[in-house]
């Protein structure tokens, strides 16, 4: 699909989520079926962490695609965005993998996220009062 078709595609998701006429995971479920991949739900206590980390947190939020998995020497990202192609390519390009697609709902990308980006603060908190509780006073 060319960046006209991926924008049509776009703003027809728009009008069909404001219409009402579906909601998202059926919207993703139909996606998946239009572009020839898996549809699946990602909860975030399924996303490996390693796999993850193959991206920017910033790049994952921005272009709604997540690395989920590691299979042998390919990794495994879902998107709410299938007909975003350039993307997809982008991921191949970026972390030197064969890459599977699977369509998610965009909330399942937030979701998975907003766990990680905690995970890290908590991370950082924990290392801060590690460091307090080693001062002198």
């Amino acid at each position: 699909m060319n960046v006209t078709g991926s924008f049509v595609y776009c703003i027809a998701n728009q009008i069909i989520k404001k219409l009402k006429l579906a909601d998202e995971t059926e919207i993703s479920m139909a996606a998946a079926s239009l572009y020839g991949f898996e549809f699946r739900r990602v909860k975030p206590k399924q996303v490996d962490k390693e796999a993850f980390d193959k991206l920017e947190l910033n790049y994952i939020k921005s272009n709604r695609i997540m690395p989920i998995a590691l299979q042998d020497e390919t990794l495994v990202v879902a998107t709410s965005r299938p007909s975003d192609l350039f993307v997809i390519e982008d991921v191949k390009r970026q972390t030197q993998m064969n890459v599977e697609v699977v369509v998610c709902p965009d909330e399942d990308i937030t979701k998975a996220c907003n766990a990680f980006d905690e995970e890290k603060v908590d991370y950082q908190l924990d290392d801060i009062i590690s460091d307090m509780t080693d001062v002198e006073v």
